[in-house]
């Protein structure tokens, strides 16, 4: 019986019981498993041990979208919510080649090409040399980049690659993370991966 509009504690119209099932559908990216409690307004999804690189592709999915939600706002941001908007879009696509190639559920030759794949691709190049310069406060090598100015009116934060040096060059920090994001999207056409 469909017990949507019967108050909880009062009895089955159909069968006179006080017990309720509750149906429950849940979409989740990666194996996990879900408990739910009837009456109790909470649902707990415990992950997997093994954790899929699907995960980390919805966490850079869900980065990118309050990064473009930040350049959409009509409401002037704080710097510190620009900056870390994009940055932590960054971080999260960065370690992405971390998570393609440790999932031992792709094939051996994918992992490995998704290893390489970050350096030779210029956009990921440049997220990792970010991450990199954010990471550490002086770089002993490589290429520095770091934010180096947010506009909070109209949102906008720029990116300075090779940071203070005389061929120091600029990107705005969206473009630089759709073309990132972009270039995972490749990636994945070019290995055969379906993306969740």
């Amino acid at each position: 019986a469909d017990l949507d509009d019967v108050p909880v504690g009062a009895i089955c119209p159909v069968c006179g019981g006080h017990k309720r099932t509750v149906e429950l559908t849940v979409a989740i990216a990666g194996v996990a498993s879900v408990e739910v409690a009837a009456n109790q307004p909470h649902v707990l999804v415990r992950d997997d041990d093994d954790r899929p690189w699907a995960e980390k592709w919805a966490s850079v999915q869900f980065r990118l979208k309050e990064l473009r939600a930040a350049y959409a706002s009509d409401v002037t941001l704080e710097t510190v919510d620009l900056r870390l908007r994009a940055t932590s879009f960054y971080d999260e696509c960065n370690v992405l080649r971390d998570w393609l190639g440790n999932d031992k559920a792709l094939p051996t030759s994918t992992r490995s090409k998704a290893w390489n794949y970050r350096n030779s691709n210029k956009a990921l190049a440049t997220c990792r040399d970010l991450c990199d310069s954010g990471k550490h406060l002086m770089r002993d090598g490589g290429t520095t980049a770091r934010i180096r100015s947010t506009d909070s009116f109209p949102p906008r934060v720029r990116v300075e690659i090779n940071w203070a040096s005389p061929n120091a060059t600029t990107k705005d920090a969206l473009d630089l993370a759709e073309d990132c994001f972009q270039a995972w999207r490749d990636f994945f056409k070019q290995v055969g991966i379906t993306e969740p």
